[in-house]
């Protein structure tokens, strides 16, 4: 304003106004683009990583068998006809030991592959990766599995109260290979947290506040996940289940407790309520119709259950860290 002009008789150019409101919204909408796209192409490596080597050794195994199954569809099978077909498909899968062998193969190799880089190549020790030794690991080891057995409780009370889901026998038997199915759907969890909160998530948090390493890891371990496809209740139990693991990372300052959560998670929701490759459940029974409570053919991880489980273990770990003032709460 000039120091010679009565402020009251100044005019105020108000033309630019909308054009700076437009400018931010361009810029929110682009931002917002660039960060889907991100997010696909990440979803995509996911599939590839996740998803296709495991289809491709699936199928050669099972090549003779499939073509059976394929042979028999007629020349123009109905969308009935099709997923049957496939059902076929993944229940031979899901019988098959050398699939269960081929699976606990690649989780130890990327465990592996985790411990080589990290000790070999950047020359770190095993507590940069959250793997630290003593007691105390084994007291966060038990702590991990048995915060896992009230998880998959908690997911599974929820459809059983609203009379989506019971818990009754089936009488199927567990596996032709039960310890090695165990041990595959256990050293899956525990791998896959190695690589996403051991080596990804403690990498971030020490470059950058702890609320954006919580946000990137699980937006990481989202977009990997979604190469499963079970649906936008499962997405939503992967983001959140991703940020309750990290922080639960960052509050014990170690990988062991959230590793075996996770694999504590898999082996009961596997084992136990069977859905997906997992095959058929032992002991959670679900009705016709509930998919977005009982989490349907997927299982309890895809449920309604398991998104309170999250939200309520989310809420008491950043209960836990906001009081902190020492550098270790969320900023």
């Amino acid at each position: 304003v000039d120091p010679g002009k009565d402020p009251a008789t100044v005019r105020v150019d108000k033309t630019s106004t909308p054009l700076l409101v437009a400018a931010c919204v361009l810029g929110v909408v682009a931002l917002a683009a660039i960060v889907l796209l991100i997010l696909l192409v990440l979803s995509l490596v996911g599939t590839m990583i996740s998803v296709l080597p495991m289809s491709v050794i699936m199928v050669a195994i099972l090549w003779n068998d499939i073509m059976a199954i394929m042979g028999n569809l007629p020349v123009d099978p109905t969308p009935e006809q099709i997923n049957a077909a496939m059902q076929s498909v993944t229940e031979l899968a899901t019988s098959n030991p050398w699939v269960r062998v081929i699976s606990l193969l690649f989780g130890l190799l990327m465990i592996g592959t985790i411990l080589v880089w990290c000790r070999c190549i950047r020359r770190q020790p095993l507590c940069a990766i959250g793997l630290s030794g003593g007691r105390r690991a084994g007291l966060q080891a038990a702590v991990g599995i048995g915060a896992g057995i009230l998880c998959v409780a908690g997911g599974v009370a929820l459809p059983v109260a609203f009379k989506a889901a019971s818990l009754s026998p089936s009488g199927a038997a567990v596996s032709a290979m039960p310890v090695l199915l165990a041990v595959g759907l256990f050293i899956s969890g525990f791998s896959q947290e190695l690589l996403y909160r051991g080596y990804l998530f403690m990498e971030w948090r020490r470059k950058l506040p702890l609320w954006m390493a919580v946000v990137f890891s699980s937006l990481v371990y989202l977009c990997f996940g979604i190469a499963e496809g079970a649906g936008i209740v499962m997405y939503i139990n992967l983001l959140l289940s991703g940020a309750v693991l990290a922080l639960l990372c960052h509050v014990t300052d170690s990988v062991w407790c959230s590793a075996c959560l996770h694999g504590t998670v898999n082996l009961l929701s596997g084992i136990v309520c069977g859905g997906g490759l997992f095959g058929t459940p032992l002991l959670y029974q679900v009705a016709e119709g509930r998919d977005l409570t009982t989490g349907g053919s997927f299982g309890p991880e895809a449920g309604l259950g398991m998104t309170l489980v999250w939200l309520v273990l989310l809420f008491l770990l950043i209960a836990r860290l906001l009081p902190k003032k020492d550098g270790r709460g969320i900023g």
